[in-house]
């Protein structure tokens, strides 16, 4: 199975430094690792999710990170992968430990 490609430019290229992504905080790391995994289990591709990110980002500016979790929630919903519910729980979840 090969590896989901990122944008190394454009507008879903995630941010870098000296070549490696950066993230600010460890839900961020998470999300994107989260994001990767259901990309190579086939839930969707690596391209339906940029295409999606692009979409997120023109309609509602804000922090790349913000767009990114936005971007997905809308994708899983959109798939049926995780009720609205359930996707809330595991926010408060992920929230509460990564405020630890």
């Amino acid at each position: 199975m090969t590896e989901p490609q990122l944008d190394g430019e454009g507008p879903a290229a995630p941010p870098r430094a000296n070549g490696e992504l950066v993230f600010d905080d460890p839900w961020q790391r998470r999300l994107f690792a989260t994001t990767m995994a259901l990309c190579e289990a086939g839930a969707f591709t690596s391209g339906e999710f940029r295409d999606r990110l692009i979409d997120q980002i023109d309609a509602v500016p804000g922090p790349y990170w913000c767009s990114w979790q936005d971007a997905l929630e809308h994708l899983l919903a959109e798939r049926q992968l995780c009720r609205p519910d359930e996707l809330t729980a595991r926010v408060e979840i992920l929230t509460a430990h990564s405020a630890h």
